[in-house]
């Protein structure tokens, strides 16, 4: 098995120039070759101003040239719309106005969209520098994935990393016992199973996420870890994590009982999931995260 895969290193210390410089070249066809599938990318955006150009960069920045970019704004009250129009030029379509909140938002970029890969892109979250270029490679060389996750890096305000969120490679318990880290902004899945399920679930605040990985799941998508940072959730005070986290919990398991039939209060679901925090101690070992271990293991300690 090989070792780490990139430079986190390097990552870091570029991550403020890259998402805070324009670096991209409208219609740059020479980064990739243009048979790459398309991406579409949805970014969600509410009052964000002070993140919003940094989330647009970091797509733009991509110079993926077959990028389909929209921006589903819900009437911001901020300089958000000023923002947007600066880059309407690159961008395939962008609208303001009310809408019933997120996953509406969402729900309605998808709609428009034509791509052969979706994601979306919260208005305060960013990609790090190349992760559609190496999405869209691995979805090139192994067609039967519908869904790729990478790693994570966590961000402050000031575009600094404080931590990292390595995931490991896909496994059923894994997953249904959340051993391992999948985050939203790190996500990217074919249309055709996008259009196997039902789709997100515009009556729920929170958790509208893993509502969709488990539809995923249920309709017998497959999973491949691609071991890169592939985005930068920022952490402040405004985020839902913040304000609400206490109730992610309760509602991850009520879907995981009606979409997967898989009841997180069982001792054999308890059983699993320590068993598979071992499986992914032991991965994170042997490709040689021992670092990585000993900085979260700190981090946790002094929590």
């Amino acid at each position: 098995m090989s070792k780490q895969i990139y430079n986190t290193k390097s990552m870091k210390s570029d991550l403020s120039n890259f998402l805070n410089h324009a670096l991209f070249k409208q219609g740059d066809s020479e980064v990739v070759p243009a048979d790459y599938p398309r991406i579409t990318v949805v970014t969600p955006s509410y009052n964000q101003g002070v993140f919003l150009e940094r989330t647009i960069l970091s797509v733009l920045n991509q110079n993926y040239p077959n990028l389909e970019y929209i921006i589903m704004d819900g009437g911001s009250s901020d300089h958000s719309v000023e923002i947007i129009k600066k880059y309407e030029p690159y961008l395939n379509y962008w609208q303001s106005e009310p809408d019933k909140g997120q996953t509406d938002a969402i729900e309605k970029g998808f709609s428009r969209a034509t791509g052969d890969i979706l994601a979306w892109l919260n208005s305060d979250d960013t990609y790090t520098q190349g992760s559609l270029l190496s999405v869209a490679e691995l979805f090139k060389r192994h067609t039967a994935t519908d869904l790729i996750y990478g790693d994570t890096f966590i961000i402050n305000a000031e575009d600094e990393v404080v931590r990292e969120m390595r995931s490991v490679p896909f496994s059923r318990w894994g997953f249904l016992t959340d051993s391992f880290s999948l985050h939203q902004a790190s996500m990217f899945w074919r249309r055709s199973l996008y259009n196997k399920v039902r789709g997100l679930n515009s009556e729920l605040y929170l958790e509208m996420d893993r509502d969709l990985w488990f539809q995923f799941y249920a309709s017998g998508g497959k999973f491949r870890h691609l071991r890169r940072p592939l985005s930068c959730y920022r952490a402040h005070e405004e985020t839902k994590t913040f304000q609400d986290g206490h109730q992610f919990m309760p509602i991850r398991n009520r879907l995981r009982k009606e979409i997967l039939n898989v009841d997180a209060t069982t001792a054999k679901f308890k059983f699993m999931k320590k068993l598979m925090r071992f499986r992914t101690l032991g991965y994170h070992c042997l490709i040689g995260n021992l670092p990585y271990l000993a900085s979260d293991a700190h981090r946790s300690f002094y929590k």
